[in-house]
């Protein structure tokens, strides 16, 4: 009985440092400092792009297993994917020749 409250006290342990470890992912807001825009993402996998004297842009989005953000955003009646992914504490989205590049404006999540 002894070994196994050892062993249980040992696993709860590495439970708590692996959740300790773990990256903060994307859940929260970033800031693009080239332009006056922000990205938002909410833990519930939707979001918006808030852009400085124009409509906000509501997109949905997910992780998929390669380390890639998947952002879906409604434009107009026509659903656009949008793709970026963590680099080095920034959130970059490159298409089309282009990048943008966001960094983390604070530690809000939801």
């Amino acid at each position: 009985m002894k070994h196994f409250c050892v062993a249980a006290a040992v696993l709860m342990m590495l439970v708590v440092a692996s959740g300790c470890n773990k990256p903060d992912g994307v859940v929260g807001t970033w800031a693009n400092p080239q332009v006056p825009e922000t990205v938002q993402f909410k833990a519930d996998h939707t979001g918006v792009f808030v852009v400085k004297d124009s409509p906000s842009l509501q997109f949905t989005w997910q992780d998929d297993k390669n380390g890639t953000v998947r952002l879906d955003v409604s434009i107009q009646g026509t659903v656009k994917s949008l793709y970026g992914k963590l680099d080095n504490g920034a959130f970059v989205i490159a298409g089309n020749g282009q990048k943008a590049v966001y960094r983390r404006q604070d530690d809000q999540k939801g």
